[in-house]
C-alpha cells in the first residue's frame, strides 16, 4: 500500500465585503475539497474553481470562483505564483488558459494544465 505524501490544510477563510460572502481558501486541497469549493452553474452544468499556483514549492490554493485571485492575495497573504481558473470536465478540472513551464504536478490535485509542461516532453 502505497501514501500519497500530500501535505493538504485548510490554509484560510475570510469575508468579502461586496457582495459579502464567505471565502475558504485550501492548500494543497483533496479533490473532494476541490468539488467543495467549485461552483456549478445551473443553467449551464459547469463546474470552476480558482487558484494560485506556484512552481517553487509546488503548492497550490484552490478557492471558490465567486472570489477574486486579488482578493484572495491580499486577505491570505500570498506574493507571487500563477493566478489560474479551470472549468471541469467529467472527474478532472482542466486549466482555462495556457500555463507556460512545469505545471504537470498539478495532475495529482486533479488539475489538468493546458499547453506543454516538462512532463510532457
Amino acid at each position: 500500500m502505497k501514501i500519497r505524501d500530500l501535505l493538504e490544510e485548510f490554509y484560510d477563510s475570510f469575508k468579502t465585503q461586496l457582495p459579502k460572502r464567505y471565502v475558504e481558501v485550501f492548500k494543497n486541497p483533496t479533490k473532494k475539497e476541490i468539488n467543495d469549493s467549485a461552483l456549478k452553474e445551473a443553467d449551464k452544468k459547469v463546474t470552476w474553481i480558482k487558484f494560485i499556483a506556484f512552481r517553487n514549492t509546488k503548492d497550490v490554493y484552490v478557492f471558490s470562483p465567486l472570489a477574486h485571485h486579488v482578493t484572495v492575495r491580499k486577505k491570505s497573504k500570498l506574493k507571487g505564483g500563477i493566478d489560474g481558473v479551470a472549468r471541469k470536465f467529467g472527474k478532472n478540472f482542466h486549466v482555462e488558459r495556457k500555463m507556460f513551464g512545469d505545471f504537470g504536478w498539478l495532475k495529482k490535485y486533479g488539475i489538468y494544465p493546458r499547453g506543454k509542461s516538462f512532463d510532457d516532453y
